[in-house]
Parts: C-alpha cells; sequence; structure tokens
C-alpha cells in the first residue's frame, strides 16, 4: 500500500529555501529534526515529531519578523497542553465515546486516555510519533504508518502528509494536505491542534475579532461528547455567523465548542480571524463537515515564562462520529484514501 505525495497547490514562491537542522530531544528521547522553509520573507518551520508545524514567522512593519504559532522552543518541553501545540491529531481527534465503536458487527475496544474515552488516538497518537520526513522544493513530506491493532484501531494505516509554503505580496499560504489508506475497515479523523496568535507571543487576545461559517453545533456533555444532535448558535455565546471580539467569547473562561461548518464538502473558506493591532488577518480553508474552536482561558508556562494567549481553528468531524449514525463519516475501508487538507492564508 503506497500512498503518492499530496498534489501540491499552483507554487507562487519562486525562489524557496529548505533548510533541515536538529533541533533537540522529545520528551520520550528520541532526537527531533526541524525543517525550515523561507519564502518571500516569510519563515515556516515544521517538525517531524508529531508530524508538527512548529512556527510561521510573519513580519512585523518594523524590520522584523513575529511567530503567530504558539509553541515551545524546546521539544523536550512538549507536554501537557503543549504536546499537541501544531501537531496532526490521529488515528482519530477528539473523542470516542466509551473507547469503543462497532464496524461490520465486530466490537473494537481503543485505549481509554481520558475518563474512559478515547482522545485524539490515544496510545500512539499521532502527535506522540516520530515520523519520515523529507524536504520537498518548497516544503516537507513526512509519512508515518499505523500499525494493525496501535491503540485497538484495525487496518494497518499509511500516512503521508505534506505541508506546503505559497507567498505571493502581502499573502502567505501555509497548506496541510493529509492522505491516508488502511489494509482494514477502520475509523480517522484528522486535524491540526496549531494555537494561533496573530499578534506574536506574550501578547492577549484582545482586538481580535472572529468569524466563522457555521450556523450550528453540537451541545456537549461535561465528558466532551455529544448529548443530542445539532443546535443553533444563534443566541449562544458563540454566535460567530459576525465578526465577534475574542475577548468577548472568553469573558467568562476558555471555550471549547464543535461547531457545524456551512459549507458542502468543497474546500472554501470557513473561518477569519483579524487582528486590529498588528493588521494582520488570517484565514482558514477546509472542506470538513466540523471545525473545534478551542480557546483557553490562558496558556501554561512555556519555555519558562508565562504561557500567554491563544487559539485553536480546527477543521475536522465531529466528537464521537464512530458511534453516531448508519454509516458514519469517519470510516475508512480498503481500496479508499482519506484526505484531509487546510489551508491558513494570512495578509500582513
Amino acid at each position: 500500500m503506497l500512498l503518492p505525495t499530496p498534489s501540491a497547490h499552483a507554487a507562487l514562491s519562486p525562489f524557496a529555501v529548505v533548510r533541515s537542522r536538529i533541533w533537540g530531544q522529545t520528551p520520550d528521547g528520541a532526537q527531533a529534526a526541524l525543517y525550515t522553509v523561507e519564502a518571500g520573507g516569510i519563515r515556516a518551520e515544521f517538525s517531524d515529531y508529531g508530524g508538527r508545524i512548529v512556527g510561521l514567522y510573519l513580519p512585523d512593519g518594523q524590520g522584523g519578523l513575529d511567530n503567530v504559532l504558539m509553541t515551545p522552543s524546546d521539544p523536550v518541553r512538549l507536554t501537557g497542553l503543549w504536546a499537541v501545540a501544531g501537531a496532526m491529531m490521529g488515528r482519530s481527534a477528539n473523542r470516542i465515546g466509551g473507547g469503543h465503536f462497532v464496524i461490520d458487527g465486530q466490537v473494537y475496544d481503543l485505549d481509554r486516555s481520558q475518563s474512559g474515552n478515547t482522545l485524539h488516538g490515544g496510545a500512539g497518537a499521532f502527535h506522540t510519533r516520530m515520523w519520515r520526513a523529507r524536504a520537498l522544493a518548497d516544503g516537507v513530506e513526512m509519512r508515518l504508518t499505523s500499525p494493525d491493532g496501535e491503540a485497538g484501531f484495525p487496518g494497518r494505516l499509511e500516512v503521508v502528509l505534506r505541508y506546503q509554503l505559497v507567498v505571493r505580496a502581502g499573502r502567505a499560504r501555509l497548506i496541510a494536505i493529509l492522505q491516508a489508506a488502511t489494509t482494514r475497515p477502520t475509523h480517522v479523523n484528522f486535524t491540526n491542534h496549531a494555537i494561533f496568535n496573530l499578534d506574536g507571543a506574550g501578547k492577549d487576545l484582545s482586538g481580535m475579532d472572529l468569524r466563522i461559517a457555521a450556523a450550528r453545533f453540537t451541545p456537549v456533555g461535561e465528558d466532551g461528547l455529544p448529548l443530542c444532535s445539532f443546535s443553533a448558535t444563534a443566541g449562544q455565546g458563540f454566535d460567530l455567523a459576525r465578526f465577534c471580539p475574542v475577548a468577548e467569547l472568553i469573558a467568562d473562561g476558555g471555550l471549547d465548542v464543535s461547531l457545524a461548518l456551512d459549507n458542502r464538502g468543497d474546500l472554501a473558506p470557513v473561518a477569519w480571524l483579524s487582528s486590529m493591532r498588528s493588521g494582520r488577518r488570517m484565514t482558514v480553508f477546509s472542506g470538513e463537515p466540523g471545525l473545534q474552536l478551542f480557546i483557553p482561558a490562558h496558556l501554561p508556562q512555556r519555555d519558562g515564562k508565562d504561557g500567554g494567549y491563544g487559539l485553536c481553528l480546527e477543521p475536522q468531524h465531529f466528537p464521537d462520529t464512530p458511534n453516531h449514525g448508519a454509516i458514519p463519516a469517519t470510516l475508512l475501508r480498503p481500496g479508499q484514501t482519506r484526505r484531509w487538507e487546510s489551508i491558513y492564508e494570512f495578509a500582513y
């Protein structure tokens, strides 16, 4: 089962430079590499540890660069919440209730990693793994094999991930494309857990406005599992049909909500974030049915300093999808290829 490199978007960066170096030691003692892609004055950084986006550096208007991704500078500090920062989530992002699902009448018991449920794939999750990486002309390709039965999931899963940096005047696109194939029927749900702050490290989220094209959301209980079918976002504290100040969204603490996107499966703009302070704007493109909006009240300590603030915009399927619906959308069978794609476009 050999997956080709995902097809690239048209390159608009004629002079991209890609370099690699040792980044440091992971919490498990492995040696992580850091890949740097530079084009048009923009720099992106990726690591083979967790299939991770480490940084995206945008001009600050004064001759310098700000990293708009919140990630520790040393991989050994990728623990706690930081363990997922910028990483690819899989085999199954979000929660699977009770740590099990049924395929073709057979029950599969999974690793239960959070309060009796399976979170982000359980043991051996993508963000804990070393990926096989190689440099491309304008990005990085990473591959991962998840063995049959890993964390209880059926089928050997072959995954190929491509990151690409595309730059043109005043705009930078960070493109992430993942493809996966399996040897046995299984469930997959992918996303990237990047933590964004358009103003860079040390800045709060005041002056930032957010809009998401989602008129419905998935109500969940304290365990993060769906309570019922979709409900309208209208009248909720996270009605994002129009731009809303991020500070208002977290006035009573953090926010973690699964939104049902209005798109119909085509790659399209689904979320917009803007900052009055820096003038930067971000647009997220996706074809996924849902988006997990996660805004912690405050990020944990990072690099021995105050962790600051950031938010996650995670296109994906809905929590516990494998246990809902006659033919869950996360089901993947042999001979099929699951494609996940997100584009993060920045204007500055």
